[in-house]
C-alpha cells in the first residue's frame, strides 16, 4: 500500500456542501459561503480528509481537496504542475460566482503546493509562464489561511523524520527501523547532491509564505510534542507575521499527534475553524465593498491596501527577518529557547515562553498574546 501511494500522482476533486444527487442537479455556486482549498499531507487519502471537509461544508463552504504527490517535496516542478491545475480550476469556479477562498494546509502541503500558488499569483514562478491577469479573480478572492501541523521542513533531518514516521509506515509515530535508516540516508544524500538547489528553494519558500501576511486571518494548529512540526519553528513564523501586521491566531496543545489535533480536540478545533471562516468571509465582503465604493481597479501588489491579499513587497519587513530567511535556507530546522512562564494559568496545561532573538532581536511581551491554547512572549 505504501509503495502504491508513493507512486501516486497528485490529484484533486470537489467536495461540495450540497453534494447529494438531487441537490447537485440544481446546485448553484451562489449558495455557497466560500471555497476552502484543502492541501492534504503526503500520501493522505480521501477518508483521511473527510472529517475536515465535513467541518468546512457544515459552514456552507465548498471544498477543493488536493492530494499532493510525495515527490513534490523535492521536485518543485511537481508542485508547480499541481498549483497551476488548482488555480485554473479555482478561476473557472470563481468566474461563475465570486466568493472568498481560504487555504487549509496540512503538514508539508505548503511545500508541495501552496508556495508555488503564491509565486504564480505574484508572477514570480520561473517554472511556468502564465498570462498576466489570468488568475486576477483568484488573487482578489484570497481571504484566509489555516495551517495544521505546518509549516514543516520537507528535507534534511526533519524531512527524514517526516518520511519515516508518517509516509512510509503510514503510522505516525511508529517508524520501522530499516525504513527510518533509509529515509535518513536518502535525505542526507539529497542534501549533499542538491544542497545549492535546496537552499534556493527554501529561500523561495519563506519569501512566498511571508508574502501572505495580508491575506486575511491566519490560524495555526500545533502541539508541543509534535517532532515533525516543531512548535518553536511555527511560533517564530507566526509571531513574525503578527509583527508585520498580520492577523494571527495560534492554538497549541501540550500533547497531540501530527495532523491529529482535530481527532483529539474536536470541539475546540471546530470552534476555531468556524471563527476563522466567518472572519475570512467578513474580510472578503469588506474588500469587495471598498472596491465597489472606489469604483476602480487597484494594482494587486500594492502594499498597504485591502486589495493586496498577497504582496511581492515582502522584503519591506525588517532586515533581521530577511537575513534570517537566508540563514534558515542553510539549516534543516530553526531552534529557539523554550521555557515555562509560571505567572499565568495555562490553557489546556500549556504555557510557552519563546525568545526568538535569532529573528527579531529582542523579546517584547506586549507584541504577542494569543487568546487560545497558549501564551507567548516574544
Amino acid at each position: 500500500m505504501a509503495a502504491k501511494l508513493m507512486m501516486r500522482r497528485s490529484f484533486w476533486y470537489w467536495d461540495r456542501h450540497s453534494d447529494d444527487e438531487e441537490t447537485q442537479k440544481s446546485h448553484s455556486s451562489a449558495s455557497r459561503a466560500g471555497v476552502v482549498v484543502v492541501l492534504g499531507w503526503m500520501l493522505s487519502r480521501r477518508k483521511n480528509l473527510a472529517s475536515y471537509t465535513r467541518l468546512y461544508k457544515s459552514c456552507g463552504w465548498d471544498c477543493l481537496v488536493c492530494h499532493p504527490q510525495v515527490f513534490n517535496l523535492v521536485f518543485p516542478s511537481g508542485a508547480t504542475t499541481l498549483a497551476v491545475s488548482v488555480l485554473e480550476e479555482l478561476a473557472k469556479e470563481l468566474e461563475k460566482h465570486s466568493c472568498p477562498v481560504v487555504f487549509a494546509v496540512f503538514s508539508g502541503g505548503h511545500k508541495a503546493c501552496l508556495y508555488k500558488i503564491i509565486q504564480i499569483l505574484l508572477g514570480n514562478c520561473s517554472d511556468v509562464r502564465i498570462e498576466e491577469g489570468k488568475f486576477a479573480e483568484v488573487m482578489r478572492s484570497l481571504a484566509g489561511l489555516i495551517f495544521d501541523s505546518s509549516p514543516v521542513d520537507a528535507v534534511s533531518h526533519l524531512g527524514a523524520k517526516f518520511v519515516s514516521h508518517q509516509v512510509l509506515t503510514l503510522q505516525p509515530g511508529r517508524p520501522i527501523g530499516v525504513v527510518s535508516w533509509v529515509a535518513y540516508a536518502v535525505s542526507r544524500g539529497v542534501d549533499v547532491v542538491f544542497s545549492r538547489q535546496l537552499g534556493r528553494e527554501r529561500i523561495d519558500l519563506w519569501k512566498a509564505l511571508y508574502s501572505s501576511v495580508k491575506i486575511g486571518p491566519i490560524l495555526f494548529f500545533c502541539s508541543e510534542n509534535d517532532k515533525l512540526a516543531p512548535v518553536e519553528t511555527i511560533q517564530i513564523f507566526s509571531s513574525n507575521l503578527r509583527k508585520l501586521g498580520g492577523k494571527v491566531d495560534m492554538v497549541v496543545w501540550e500533547e497531540s499527534e501530527h495532523v491529529g489535533h482535530f481527532r483529539r480536540y474536536p470541539e475546540q478545533y471546530s470552534a476555531e475553524v468556524v471563527k476563522l471562516l466567518a472572519e475570512a468571509a467578513a474580510v472578503y465582503s469588506g474588500r469587495i465593498s471598498d472596491r465597489s465604493q472606489d469604483g476602480s481597479e487597484h494594482v494587486l501588489t500594492e502594499v498597504g491596501t485591502s486589495f493586496a491579499p498577497i504582496s511581492a513587497s515582502w522584503t519591506d519587513l525588517p532586515e533581521s527577518i530577511t537575513t534570517e530567511i537566508s540563514r534558515v535556507a542553510r539549516l534543516p530546522h530553526v531552534h529557539v529557547r523554550k521555557g515555562r512562564n509560571k505567572a499565568h494559568e495555562p490553557f489546556h496545561g500549556v504555557e510557552l515562553e519563546t525568545c526568538a532573538t535569532s529573528l527579531v532581536g529582542s523579546c517584547d511581551a506586549s507584541r504577542a498574546s494569543y487568546t487560545l491554547g497558549m501564551r507567548s512572549k516574544l
